[in-house]
């Protein structure tokens, strides 16, 4: 069996120092700080890594000069940036609300990005520029992790975990003592965290215990056998994650360009195969913490995600429309899949 993973990033961007702009209504005598985060969405996957946040840059606006004109060098691979701002040196807290969006436009309360390389910031005198949209530790950096196989092997997340801890990663984790992650069963059942995003394809994949995503997800592509619990004893697989916010871009400083980059959880079968999804006489649970997923309102506890593609054997809720089992739904706390062999 050999196991390909794939980590995929984005540089850390530099913003350059920030110049004074006349017009505009920031506030005189107050610093204002500013910090970058390049985005990158990867081709083939479609979903998105983020870097770790820029070095802050400040200004303070004087009598008629009230825009703070910011501009940054274009980093590789990346599609997007998005800023924040704040009047107190190094704080971006994860409640706050301190990330640019384009108010009056679509996806209201989401965080947006800039395809650009420059914004004015003019504290919303003129422009649709504001930075009150939610945070979400944009501190550090995102990757997204592929994993693949030949489609008749099976992996797990040990395998990938194992994989990455080799490469001195340490995105896809198993908790415990170190007695613990020695043991064969604690590595096929334990407790795994995951920060970023989790992408896999072309294998059969065990999932046999819980996993924390904080924040992140997990995706499945194309070729994916899941079997999902334990074969032998009433064992359930946990999901609980605070996902990545849905993000929209702009082109210019004004306007929603109609594009955004997401990171919905979604597991995807092979299409055509029956009972792709093998539940092992077990439920599995999904969960949602604080997170964003297409609503105007950037609904805090609702996230979307759904099994696809798939025959799953005595689901308790049958398969809805398109042959899929919705496993939580937007605007739900949660909903309990309990399937038999």
């Amino acid at each position: 069996m050999a196991i390909t993973v794939n980590r995929f990033t984005v540089g850390t961007p530099t913003l350059n120092a920030i110049t004074l702009g006349a017009g505009g209504s920031l506030t005189v005598g107050t610093t204002y700080y500013y910090r970058l985060i390049a985005l990158r969405n990867v081709s083939g996957i479609g979903r998105y890594c983020l870097s770790a946040a820029s070095a802050e840059q400040s200004v303070t606006p004087t009598s008629g000069n009230q825009t703070a004109q910011l501009s940054w060098a274009a980093v590789p691979d990346a599609n997007a940036y998005i800023i924040q701002r704040t009047t107190t040196s190094g704080s971006y807290p994860v409640e706050g609300a301190n990330t640019f969006n384009l108010a009056g436009q679509g996806f209201t309360g989401f965080p947006y990005s800039t395809s650009l390389t420059s914004l004015n910031d003019d504290g919303g005198a003129a422009t649709n520029v504001r930075f009150n949209s939610p945070n979400l530790d944009f501190d550090t950096e995102h990757a997204l992790i592929e994993a693949y196989s030949d489609a008749n092997d099976r992996i797990t997340f040990w395998d990938i975990a194992n994989a990455l801890a080799g490469g001195g990663f340490s995105d896809l984790q198993l908790l415990g003592t170190s007695q613990l992650r020695a043991g064969t069963n604690w590595r096929a059942e334990g407790v795994y965290t995951l920060r970023g995003i989790l992408f896999i394809r072309d294998c059969i994949f065990r999932w046999y215990g819980p996993l924390i995503a904080m924040p992140g997800t997990i995706a499945t592509g194309n070729n994916v056998t899941l079997e999902i619990g334990h074969s032998t004893s009433k064992f359930s697989p946990i999901f609980s994650h605070l996902l990545l916010p849905l993000i929209p871009r702009t082109d210019d400083n004004n306007t929603y360009a109609g594009n955004f980059y997401s990171n919905w959880w979604q597991l995807a079968g092979r299409s055509g195969v029956t009972n792709i999804i093998r539940m092992f006489n077990e439920r599995a649970i999904t969960s949602s913490a604080v997170g964003w997923y297409g609503t105007t309102n950037a609904d805090r506890y609702g996230a979307g995600g759904d099994f696809q593609n798939t025959d799953v054997i005595d689901s308790l809720f049958g398969l809805g429309p398109q042959n899929r089992i919705i496993s939580f739904l937007g605007g739900q706390r949660g909903r309990l899949c309990e399937c038999s062999e």
